[in-house]
């Protein structure tokens, strides 16, 4: 799944705070956002030899590139996160 981007060593005060770097989320795409300041880049994910933007964090949003709905616990964790924050 994840990793953490260049600039980051944990996901403290996110949705990922649970979560463990190289842990396996669902993802299926055939896109990826790109932002603009590459440090709103909370996770990658590298799928078939290429980095992929997996999660997005800026201010108060966040946005995640993949399906925490069908990560099984994993996801339902995030998903609880989320309604904590």
């Amino acid at each position: 799944m994840s990793s953490f981007p260049n600039y980051r060593n944990d996901w403290k005060d996110s949705c990922l705070r649970n979560v463990r770097s190289g842990t396996f989320c669902y993802f299926s795409h055939s896109f990826t956002a790109m932002p603009d300041n590459s440090e709103d880049i909370l996770a990658v994910i590298d799928y078939e030899e290429i980095s992929l933007v997996g999660a997005l964090h800026k201010n108060n949003v966040t946005g995640l590139q993949f399906h925490p709905e069908l990560s099984g616990s994993v996801g339902l964790g995030i998903l609880q996160q989320f309604v904590n924050s």
